[in-house]
């Protein structure tokens, strides 16, 4: 890796507070509607790409696939294929991942499609996608609110379609993040109670996990973090010395099923204590290897063989990055796309999704758009061009030259309504993803509403 990836996590209350590693990041207030620069009579020539840089009609899900084609030499022969985005609640992006998706399924076999949501919700979606019975509005409603957008509902609806034409050629969807203990919780003690000899001397342990016994994510004490962290490890124990027997009990799928609950349980236990004591490196340390551990679990168990496009945030789905050389409120943190590139090597491909003038409307903490405006870093860089999208190989020399420094600035959404964050990265770009898919302007998703 040429450069260290870092991250720069600020929080400051009830105010926008921007500070940059290398360079000022400029967000501001805009207008109702952004539109995309193409002005009538043009008459100076586009600047001319460099090698690796294709032009990209846009973002409409509708559009012909030729322009994509180039993405194809970029993924190789990769199955596991990872959207990013620079940001949640921007329906832009969202727009741009249902393009590519529609290509991976129509031209390239793929047939799974994974979400960073709980993944017991998602199931939910995974149902409606299968049997079109009851309606894609109601499933979405499982699944993290930045889902709840027109843009998504619209992929939903096309992967219905897609199942409704294609029967014997299906497209499955489902989810791997962790978030959905008191499901969990009920669903491990229920396995348990068929196989274990003393399940109520593990009841207790398990409840007192981080929201397995209410479902409310809050902080925890040290007592109830130690006692579920052991029962949990009796657990895996139990299972591991136990396999064949629990099987002639149960069964394989049950007990792989079963691992998947515990796996989810150890995970969210270390985010939420990560949290609790402001340990925000263990917090996403654990959440991130137990979304790539769910995930693979999940793909093996249901949809093994099945080549399968994953949607997370950019830094969850970026290899390589075991190292993130930050200030000492986060401190060092492996991403998921690590865990995966470790697990499937080459045949996991992430791709960032990134743009110069990002828009998001989150109405659940803000009731107005927002628009991010990037000065300095890869996002203005590529705007040069003057193209409404660009797919560029990661590896075009011209992405990230040597002399300069490759800044990615990429705004989130802190947890408190009244904060806001910035999460800034350095990135050695083929080291990180195959590929990256830039919108000039990603406009805001239109939410579905509130419940």
């Amino acid at each position: 890796m040429k450069t260290p990836q870092r991250l720069l996590f600020l929080r400051r209350r009830g105010f926008f507070l921007v500070v940059s590693l290398a360079v000022a990041v400029l967000p501001m207030a805009a207008s109702a509607q952004v539109e995309v620069r193409r002005p009538l009579g043009r008459v100076t020539p586009w600047p001319e790409l460099p090698a690796g840089y294709h032009a990209v009609l846009g973002s409409d899900p509708n559009l012909p696939f030729d322009d994509l084609e180039p993405l194809a030499e970029m993924l190789g022969n990769a199955s596991f294929v990872a959207l990013g985005e620079s940001v949640h609640a921007s329906g832009g992006f969202y727009e741009a991942k249902h393009r590519v998706l529609r290509y991976l399924v129509e031209e390239r076999g793929f047939r799974a499609f994974g979400i960073e949501s709980p993944w017991e919700p998602a199931d939910r979606v995974g149902a409606y996608v299968t049997t079109g019975e009851g309606t894609a509005e109601d499933a979405l409603y499982g699944l993290y609110n930045v889902w709840q957008a027109q843009s998504v509902l619209d992929m939903v609806e096309w992967m219905r379609e897609w199942n409704g034409t294609h029967p014997e050629d299906p497209v499955h969807f489902f989810g791997f993040d962790v978030m959905h203990a008191n499901q969990d919780g009920a669903a491990l003690l229920a396995c348990l109670h068929d196989v274990h000899p003393d399940v109520a001397s593990l009841a207790a342990g398990i409840t007192s996990c981080a929201g397995a016994g209410d479902g409310i994510w809050r902080p925890i004490n040290e007592a109830d973090h130690l006692a579920c962290l052991a029962t949990l490890d009796e657990v895996q124990a139990f299972f591991e010395d136990n396999r064949d027997d629990i099987i002639a009990a149960s069964s394989e799928e049950e007990l792989d099923s079963a691992w998947i609950r515990l796996v989810s349980l150890q995970s969210h236990q270390g985010f939420v204590w990560g949290w609790t004591v402001d340990d925000i490196e263990a917090a996403y340390q654990s959440r991130d290897w137990g979304m790539a551990e769910v995930f693979i679990r999940i793909h093996r168990l249901r949809f093994s063989g099945l080549k399968t496009v994953i949607w997370a945030h950019n830094w969850h789905i970026a290899q390589n990055t075991p190292v993130m050389e930050t200030d000492a409120e986060f401190g060092v943190a492996a991403s998921m796309g690590t865990h995966l590139a470790a697990e499937l090597g080459t045949d996991y491909a992430p791709v960032a999704l990134a743009a110069h003038r990002t828009r998001i409307h989150w109405p659940w903490f803000e009731p107005e758009p927002l628009e991010f405006v990037f000065s300095s870093g890869v996002e203005p860089r590529l705007h040069e061009y003057q193209r409404t999208a660009l797919l560029v190989d990661s590896t075009a020399p011209a992405l990230c030259p040597p002399d300069e420094t490759c800044l990615w600035t990429w705004p989130d959404r802190a947890i408190t309504p009244s904060d806001w964050a910035m999460w800034e990265f350095v990135f050695d770009p083929p080291e990180q993803f195959r590929a990256v898919l830039f919108l000039d302007v990603s406009r805001e998703m239109i939410p579905l509403g509130h419940h």
